[in-house]
């Protein structure tokens, strides 16, 4: 897996719930699913999100705060000194 490749699924996997996910059972789920069901327009394909978790685990997780910012610490598999930190906002916020 390329190091570009590697940081494009770590920037699309910071849209997942990851709230809870300790084990990479879990994490497969979370990646596949969206809102607790699996939607093909969205998330990881099954295989894509396997590959995933087979270099990538959950570290650390701060799911989504009142704001809507959520961080999510990855650590690699292959490398165990290699970590990613993904970041996301999904909430607007309106202003009076």
């Amino acid at each position: 897996m390329t190091m570009e490749y590697s940081y494009s699924l770590l920037s699309e996997a910071a849209y997942a719930d990851l709230e809870g996910v300790e084990t990479s059972a879990q994490l497969l789920n979370a990646l596949v699913g969206v809102n607790g069901e699996v939607d093909p327009d969205k998330g990881f394909s099954q295989i894509r999100a396997e590959e995933f978790i087979r270099h990538w685990r959950v570290v650390d997780h701060l799911p989504d705060t009142s704001i809507g910012y959520s961080a999510t610490v990855f650590q690699g598999l292959d490398n165990p000194d290699d970590f990613g930190l993904t970041m996301h906002g999904n909430e607007q916020l309106t202003h009076s």
